[in-house]
């Protein structure tokens, strides 16, 4: 079954492409937000997708036009290998994913600071109360299970933990006069069961590593000013689903980018 996930509904132009995912998928407009928000904050141009069965989520919404220095800018920034806090290689595409579609709720941070003031280290986000059902936070907690902190003397520092992810790919693409970027990683440590469970997700994550995906497709090219729809997207690892096959669809089907 193909469900139209579209932007039509989401910018009400005549001109919206339609993003054809296959499965049966619910809308929470509930869960957009922005950095940190949590509860009902509806961004208007952006809409969250979810697929009890298989645990996919997918966030629709239109961007306000990279142009052709921004796109190549974009790119270069997903495509950046830093070391994190822990001196470990970590893409900088994992950063922008925990800061901008899935940071840790609200909550979280603000049990950690009560623990930090009682002199405990902050826990992992999958042990903070209320969580069964935070689909966002799941995926959150996939790419960093949580804060950790240092004490020097009188200060404490904060950081993020990381999860070890391989970056697949941070590239741009030209298809006829349409443009796309493409960003997809995966994490290296699969699902542990019960934190599946915790999060209510479906039993069939468990054991498998998790893939995220960033499409932004610009149907007129990133010359031009024109719509441009983006797909955040996240799943397990062994889906079919991946940025090349987001991509294909919204291109169209039967169109093959280049």
């Amino acid at each position: 079954m193909l469900v139209c996930i579209c932007a039509l509904t989401l910018c009400g132009t005549a001109d919206a492409l339609g993003v054809p995912f296959p499965g049966n998928w619910e809308q929470h407009p509930e869960w957009i937000g922005g950095p940190a928000k949590q509860g009902p904050s509806p961004i208007p141009g952006r809409q969250a997708f979810y697929q009890p069965q298989s645990g996919e989520l997918a966030d629709v919404g239109q961007n306000s036009a990279f142009n052709d220095d921004e796109a190549d800018k974009v790119v270069q920034s997903l495509s950046e290998i830093s070391r994190n806090e822990s001196g470990v290689p970590q893409p900088e595409f994992q950063r922008i994913l925990i800061t901008t579609y899935f940071p840790h709720p609200d909550s979280y941070l603000a049990d950690n600071l009560i623990r930090l003031r009682n002199g405990e280290q902050p826990r992992p986000v999958w042990d903070l109360k209320g969580i069964k059902g935070d689909v966002r936070s799941f995926y959150s907690s996939q790419l960093s299970p949580g804060e950790g902190s240092n004490k020097s003397g009188t200060n404490v520092m904060i950081y993020e933990k990381w999860t070890p992810t391989k970056l697949i790919r941070a590239e741009r693409r030209r298809i006829d006069s349409a443009g796309a970027i493409l960003a997809e990683l995966e994490t290296q440590q699969p699902v542990d069961r019960k934190v599946g469970e915790k999060f209510g997700m479906p039993a069939g994550l468990a054991g498998q590593t998790t893939r995220f995906c960033y499409v932004v497709y610009a149907a007129s090219g990133f010359v031009t000013a024109g719509s441009q729809i983006i797909v955040v997207w996240a799943g397990p690892a062994n889906s079919e689903t991946n940025s090349e096959t987001i991509l294909r669809l919204l291109l169209g089907s039967g169109k093959e980018a280049n």
